[in-house]
């Protein structure tokens, strides 16, 4: 029940379902079983944002791990601590928590943790603005993988919003030319990865994507057609602090404040 409110975007409902079921599995004294939830708990608080407290279940997820000498659990709580500390803009510790996990997963066997920890690692190497890494993983690391897990959406709303930031990062760093193309190809990429978290219930990536996007049209206001993107800017701006506005996570606190201060740039452009 819990997967299922979180793919519904309940993720209230979803987090205390989860909730119930690990204090089950503890009164039954099973804490593998337990921890596994742990780590299924940590994932749903990740699509509200709430990364801190993903991480320290992670934390404790691995503790039992190696108490239990569980391989697969071990896995998990590794590919979510990779998840968590890459989404915390933890860069060091999100790629020692991937290599570790990559070196412990087998193909094909593991091939969903796999491309969710190169994901991880894709996501480091853009907040490092190594964009040759982030391409590279992309294509060798990423997509070869991602094209075997068709029905999975949540990994693939990532990828597409980090192909999307890819392109744009380029741009804004003048390693691509800002061309109508260019911008049309970030904009695709991120309009599909916010259909693909709405339906997934990924709020934090949902109201992200949306922010990035509204980023590609500010790009494409010094490009010709101010008014056009202007509107769809302020659009996207809005929708997203609509999105965020009952999760109060630190990581949703501070994209709101990135957020309201996007929004008064734009009015202000206005006049």
């Amino acid at each position: 029940m819990g997967r299922y409110y979180a793919a519904k975007g309940k993720l209230e409902r979803a987090v205390a379902c989860i909730r119930r079921a690990i204090a089950r599995w503890q009164t039954a004294e099973l804490p593998r079983e337990a921890a596994r939830a742990g780590c299924l708990l940590a994932d749903t608080l990740g699509l509200g944002g709430a990364w801190p407290q993903a991480r320290e279940i992670c934390e404790q997820s691995l503790e039992a791990a190696i108490a239990h000498d569980s391989p697969t659990l071990r896995l998990q709580a590794l590919v979510g601590l990779a998840n968590s500390y890459a989404a915390l803009e933890d860069g060091d510790m999100a790629a020692a928590f991937a290599l570790e996990a990559l070196d412990a997963a087998v193909e094909p066997f593991d091939r969903y943790e796999i491309a969710q920890l190169q994901t991880a690692l894709v996501r480091v190497a853009l907040q490092q603005e190594d964009w040759s890494a982030a391409e590279q993983l992309l294509r060798g690391g990423v997509m070869p993988h991602l094209t075997l897990l068709t029905a999975n959406n949540a990994l693939r709303a990532q990828v597409t919003a980090h192909q999307g930031r890819l392109i744009y990062q380029q741009i804004l760093m003048g390693q691509s030319a800002l061309t109508p193309q260019a911008l049309e190809q970030a904009e695709d990429f991120f309009v599909e990865a916010t259909v693909l978290c709405e339906a997934q219930g990924m709020v934090y990536e949902y109201a992200r994507a949306l922010y990035d996007l509204a980023e590609v049209y500010r790009l494409g206001m010094d490009s010709g057609d101010r008014y056009q993107y202007q509107g769809k800017r302020l659009r996207c701006l809005r929708l997203a602090l609509d999105t965020l506005e009952n999760f109060h996570s630190e990581p949703c606190e501070q994209l709101k404040d990135r957020l309201d201060e996007a929004l008064e740039q734009a009015l202000l452009s206005r006049t």
